[in-house]
Parts: structure tokens; C-alpha cells; sequence
């Protein structure tokens, strides 16, 4: 089997697990909720965990998520990450009002705080202040309108009634995270039948291709992001809530620099 870097592998499940988060949108309110367990692993091996819950109440949504590196990763840096996000939801989509993130590896600490009103940037806050890079694209205000916050974009608004079809993968999502501003868009391939193998799913699954276009914060010279833009390796699993009005990610696949990150459901309940 192929070594694995660990300071890699961390790196790598910290970026999946904030596309992870990304990859997604809220759905017309309702009274709802869900919560997921996922393994994380790379090449195979486990090196993370997450948790992800979410409840909607009427126009009010709140969305809380946590992960830890776990296995050989831990051996060589520990980590662990919480966030949080709320709002409303109404016929244009999800508005955020607030979302907090706080992760640790090993030493370093990353602390993210942003309040929005009708999509847009109101405050944030971004302890440590990202490092000045003379490649690294600028964010502007901009790049703070219209968007949404990682955590709130988790559901995906279903656009058609009854079983899912490919065509409701054809949504682009515009994330900003504190650090970078990102377009994430699905586009069809195709519908897979699972008997229990994943999550204890059984049902059908709409299967997306994501695309994650960087437009601000990033630095186009790293390799994590060349290897992430326009990847056809990269996909979700998506798969109807109980009331069937939303899709959750049942599985997220990112081809990164040492190889494919898998972030799997062994759980998942909805009500």
C-alpha cells in the first residue's frame, strides 16, 4: 500500500471537511431535522471523524457540526473542530444571520466569525488574519454579497417531487468562509440503488459531479488548489431527508495531492 504522509492526510481531511461542509443549500422552511456520522478516511485509512445535525423550524434553521482526526493521523498532529450557523429561510433561499467555526492542529488555532443580513457580509472576524502572499487573490466587498457561510449551505433544496432525478444536481452554490470565497457546482451523474451498505441507507441516490471554483482568497500557485479545480474525480452521494423535501450527503469523494479523501456515512437518521 502507498505510504501515507500524515501531516498530509490532516491537511487534506481539514480542506475536504470544510467543502464538506460547503456543498450545499438549505430548503424551504419546514419543520424538520437530520443527524449524520461520518467516517473520514484517505487511501482507505481512517483519519477523521464528523458529526453533522440540523433542525427547521418554521423560517428558523440552526445547523451545528463537529470533526476529530482520529487514527494514524493523531499519532502525528491532533485536531478538532466545531461550528455553528443560523438564520432564516425564504423563497430566494437560505439567509444566514451568524456562523462561528473554531479548529485546532496540533498548535495552531483557527477561530472564524461572520454575521450577514440578506446574504451579504456584515462583520466577521478571522483570528489568525490569513498570511500575506504576493500571489494570494485579494477579497473584496465584493466577494461578501450574495453568499452564504459553509455550514448553512450542508442541505440541498430538493427541485422536484417524488424520486430523485439528475437534474437535481444542476445548482451552484457560493460559499464565502472567512478566508476564501468559492463557487461550488453540481452537475449530474447519475442515480445509484443502495440496499443498507452505506450509512444503513437503502434507497436511491443521486450521484453529482462538484466542482469547486476559487474566486478570492486562495493562492492559485498551491497545489491543493490546482488539484481540487474542475476534478472529475470529485462527487457526492445525495440522498432524500424523511419528509423527502431535501437532500443530505450520504458520501463526498475529493481526489487531493496523496489520493482519493472518502467522507462516508456509518449513520444517518432523519425525522
Amino acid at each position: 500500500m502507498k505510504k501515507v504522509s500524515q501531516s498530509r492526510a490532516y491537511r487534506a481531511w481539514v480542506l475536504g471537511f470544510g467543502l464538506f461542509w460547503a456543498i450545499s443549500s438549505l430548503p424551504h422552511a419546514h419543520a424538520s431535522s437530520f443527524e449524520m456520522s461520518y467516517d473520514v478516511r484517505i487511501l482507505g485509512i481512517r483519519i477523521g471523524r464528523a458529526h453533522i445535525a440540523g433542525g427547521i423550524n418554521g423560517a428558523n434553521y440552526h445547523m451545528s457540526g463537529n470533526g476529530k482526526i482520529s487514527g494514524l493521523a493523531n499519532m502525528v498532529v491532533s485536531g478538532h473542530g466545531e461550528a455553528s450557523s443560523s438564520g432564516t429561510y425564504g423563497p430566494n433561499g437560505p439567509t444566514a444571520s451568524q456562523y462561528h467555526i473554531f479548529n485546532t492542529a496540533g498548535d495552531k488555532t483557527n477561530d472564524i466569525t461572520i454575521a450577514f443580513s440578506g446574504k451579504n457580509v456584515t462583520s466577521m472576524s478571522v483570528q489568525p488574519p490569513s498570511g500575506e502572499h504576493p500571489d494570494r487573490v485579494p477579497i473584496t466587498a465584493v466577494h461578501k454579497t450574495g453568499v452564504i457561510d459553509p455550514l448553512s449551505g450542508f442541505l440541498i433544496p430538493r427541485t422536484t417531487k417524488g424520486a430523485v432525478t439528475p437534474a437535481e444536481c444542476n445548482q451552484t452554490l457560493q460559499i464565502f468562509d472567512g478566508r476564501q470565497r468559492y463557487d461550488i457546482s453540481l452537475e449530474p451523474k447519475g442515480v445509484r440503488k443502495l440496499q443498507g451498505t452505506v450509512g444503513g441507507f437503502s434507497g436511491e441516490v443521486l450521484v453529482c459531479r462538484a466542482e469547486y471554483e476559487p474566486l478570492a482568497g486562495h493562492r492559485p500557485s498551491k497545489k491543493v488548489t490546482r488539484y481540487l479545480t474542475s476534478n472529475p474525480e470529485n462527487e457526492i452521494w445525495l440522498v432524500p431527508t424523511a419528509d423527502g423535501k431535501t437532500l443530505v450527503p450520504l458520501r463526498i469523494q475529493l481526489r487531493t495531492i496523496i489520493g482519493n479523501l472518502v467522507i462516508e456515512a456509518n449513520s444517518y437518521k432523519s425525522q
